[in-house]
């Protein structure tokens, strides 16, 4: 019996992807799905950072005879490992790296991409807040590769449609040196659970607001369970936004009871009910990379694998005289897996990328609609969508002075402030019609554009302001403001 050797390039921040893996390996050799070959695999684990470690090991095992290299995990890594896919014509499959940049095929000519870019992922965001009749927004990012490339798509076609990013905020995934021996996933959900928590504690996370995520925060388990019921914090409830199958595949009933079946102390992440989108991406490049090497076997073309040189001892390096064969039949596939149907474009890319629509609620993820590349956005008709606070509609963001009054100090000024208890027809006045003038026009203006209310009086002084250093306090104004006289309301003081 014949043997198909496949590099795994692994990392320590992510177990669960290196269990997917072997244990697709052992499925496709119990099913015989590449007849008379056994799937064996030469798997070296780093830590994310350590590129010039990923480069060496891909190095050695491309001196072992294999005939595809798999992974590493994100889009900064395979694009470090990918010259030496290039250079040795050595076919690598990403199932994970999301950045459309990989899309191209002439830097990256050997690269077979298993999950969709997130250019895809952009455009269901995109019709996702259309559907909503959203046009204004904030957008907060992680540092990192999936936060600094993500949504590059998304921002160019808001630009497009002409919507207003109010700003564009990042935060580093790991602030805290403790932190480091936690896995990306656990820094991913501490580091959002926090966001929002502190959110929570600025009212940013009740009725009004919605939390629109990517699928970095939907695949994630966010919330705990006891007794197999959720408890979802008040302050996640009502995220929404895509989330990419996991188990829609032919070979996922039979893939996910092996899955579930297996020892977590030998295969870390397994041994649990539900496989992350993501992780059952590795399964699908094994299943992947199967297919291609039962075609071969059924078209009576033999590809021999040969030890490669990489050539760091100085020496020329010589490519897989193969590769190019493997490479192919990679392109070509068209197969069953776990997530779904692989089949992939002419550069290499998969096809029929599919989101499922989830909305968080206190009983979990419920799903409320789907999005594909031709159909679009369907939002299901009974789905009962609940933004932040439990609320079903969002009103449009105006400020942070909403519905807040504030009292407004000001004194007379020729032009901009004129007071008066009488009006030019002699009638008298009391209130905010006492004042009139260019300043009150502005804050007229103001007030509705941004949504407050306003109560004038006059400053008893008749100044602007001036700091008294022997008493250190402020006269007129200025000093009214800071030493809060005018604040007879709960809400605020200014002054004009």
């Amino acid at each position: 019996m014949a043997a198909g050797l496949v590099s795994a390039l692994s990392v320590s921040d992510f177990p669960a992807a290196s269990s997917a893996l072997r244990l697709a390996v052992e499925y496709v050799n119990e099913k015989q799905l590449v007849p008379n070959v056994t799937l064996e695999y030469i798997e070296y684990t780093t830590t994310s950072l350590d590129f010039l470690d990923m480069i060496q090991y891909e190095c050695f095992q491309a001196s072992q005879g294999v005939v595809a290299v798999m992974g590493p995990s994100l889009s900064s890594q395979v694009k470090a490992t990918s010259p030496v896919s290039t250079g040795l014509s050595l076919p690598q499959i990403s199932p994970e790296a999301l950045d459309p940049t990989l899309g191209n095929a002439q830097q990256y000519p050997q690269l077979v991409r298993i999950s969709w870019p997130d250019s895809v992922l952009s455009r269901a965001l995109i019709d996702l807040l259309e559907h909503f009749s959203w046009d204004q927004m904030s957008i907060f990012v992680s540092n990192d590769d999936y936060g600094l490339h993500g949504l590059v798509d998304f921002q160019l076609i808001a630009g497009q449609n002409g919507w207003r990013i109010h700003t564009i905020q990042s935060f580093d995934p790991t602030e805290n040196a403790a932190d480091i021996e936690m896995t990306s996933q656990l820094r991913v959900i501490k580091d959002t659970a926090e966001i929002l928590r502190e959110a929570s504690a600025m009212d940013m996370t009740g009725a009004g607001w919605a939390w629109v995520v990517s699928d970095g925060i939907t695949a994630l388990e966010l919330y705990g369970t006891i007794n197999g019921t959720a408890i979802v914090p008040d302050y996640l409830q009502g995220l929404l936004g895509p989330i990419p199958p996991s188990t829609s595949g032919g070979h996922s009933d039979a893939f996910m009871a092996k899955w579930r079946a297996a020892d977590p102390t030998l295969y870390p992440g397994a041994g649990v009910a539900d496989i992350g989108p993501y992780v059952a991406r590795w399964a699908d490049a094994v299943l992947a990379l199967a297919q291609a090497l039962r075609n071969l076997q059924e078209d009576g073309v033999t590809v021999t694998p040969q030890p490669l040189d990489c050539g760091c001892d100085g020496s020329e390096s010589q490519p897989w005289a193969d590769g190019s064969v493997m490479l192919q039949y990679l392109k070509q596939v068209e197969t069953d897996g776990v997530t779904g149907y692989i089949r992939f474009d002419t550069t290499a890319a998969r096809l029929d990328a599919e989101y499922s629509i989830v909305n968080l609620r206190s009983d979990g993820w419920q799903n409320v609609g789907t999005w594909n590349l031709s159909a679009r956005l369907d939002i299901h008709s009974d789905a009962d969508i609940r933004f932040a606070g439990g609320a079903t509609t969002v009103v449009p963001y105006i400020s942070d002075l909403n519905n807040k009054t504030l009292r407004v100090v000001t004194i007379a000024s020729d032009g901009f402030v004129e007071i008066s208890d009488v009006d030019r027809d002699g009638n008298n006045v009391t209130g905010n019609d006492r004042f009139q003038g260019f300043c009150m026009e502005l804050f007229s203006w103001l007030s509705t554009e941004l949504g407050f209310k306003y109560e004038y009086y006059e400053d008893e002084d008749g100044q602007y302001g001036i700091y008294n250093s022997q008493t250190g306090k402020w006269t007129g104004m200025v000093g009214d403001v800071v030493d809060g006289h005018g604040n007879n309301s709960p809400n605020y003081d200014s002054n004009c």
